[in-house]
């Protein structure tokens, strides 16, 4: 190689130069990228965050939203049963509306009173009826003469207690009901009075259910209560008792 050929090769060709030109850059789409890659992390943020929340939210205790509860008050639904009087004044209008749906009356409690005696015998019929002697008792016994046989029954122990009804207005029983102990055994029984005389054939004829019979128990712890000085919540109670058991023997009747 002549000396000239090598200078040759040692000089730069430019006759096929490579070429090195960067590309324009896209603001517009750079930013969307950078948007989306940022708004990728943000939802891939929340995603860990809810799952994190529910995983606290498996191990807490539940809460129960519990509603106020307000102390509750126990009403006394006989309250009004305060005094001797008013028990005596209950039992009026517990009678009088038995008694008035039974035979068609309108008494009111107003128009009646209860009495308690305790006389030595009752005239008993042959038939097992039971008559009071009254003031009159020569008299009584001529009617109960025309009616049939009878006796004189007296209790065996203790007094007899004759309970009548009083048609308060004309001084009149409505009903009467004794109870004591005979040569017999005990006796609980309606009684005709013998006040009436001119009704008394009749009434013995024609008996009629009694009244004072289904509520006798009630009648006598009124008594008691409006004789008393001061009501006591025992005999409350036995008053409430007496017409409660009555009421459940009607329902299982």
């Amino acid at each position: 190689m002549s000396r000239e050929d090598f200078l040759k090769s040692l000089s730069v060709r430019n006759n096929d130069p490579k070429k090195y030109s960067g590309k324009k850059l896209d603001f517009n789409k750079l930013k969307g990228n950078v948007q989306k890659k940022i708004a990728v992390g943000l939802m891939v943020a929340i995603v860990i965050t809810g799952f994190a929340g529910c995983a606290r939210k498996a191990h807490e205790e539940p809460t129960v939203n519990t509603p106020a509860t307000s102390q509750s008050t126990t009403i006394d639904e006989y309250d009004y049963l305060n005094s001797g009087d008013a028990i005596l004044d209950d039992f009026k209008e517990r009678y009088v509306e038995a008694y008035n749906e039974k035979n068609g009356t309108n008494y009111a409690p107003s128009q009646i009173s209860v009495n308690l005696t305790h006389p030595n015998y009752l005239y008993e019929t042959s038939d097992g009826k039971f008559i009071t002697h009254g003031n009159t008792p020569y008299e009584t016994e001529d009617v109960l003469d025309k009616y049939g046989d009878y006796k004189k029954t007296a209790a065996s122990t203790g007094n007899i207690d004759l309970i009548q009804i009083i048609n308060s207005r004309t001084d009149s029983p409505i009903e009467t009901y004794a109870t004591f102990f005979s040569e017999n055994g005990y006796i609980a029984s309606p009684v005709y009075s013998s006040k009436d005389l001119d009704s008394l054939l009749n009434d013995l004829k024609n008996p009629k259910d009694s009244t004072l019979e289904d509520l006798i128990t009630a009648c006598k712890v009124a008594i008691r209560a409006k004789e008393s000085d001061k009501l006591t919540n025992s005999l409350k109670q036995e008053y409430i008792n007496s017409f409660e058991e009555k009421t459940e023997n009607d329902l299982e009747h």
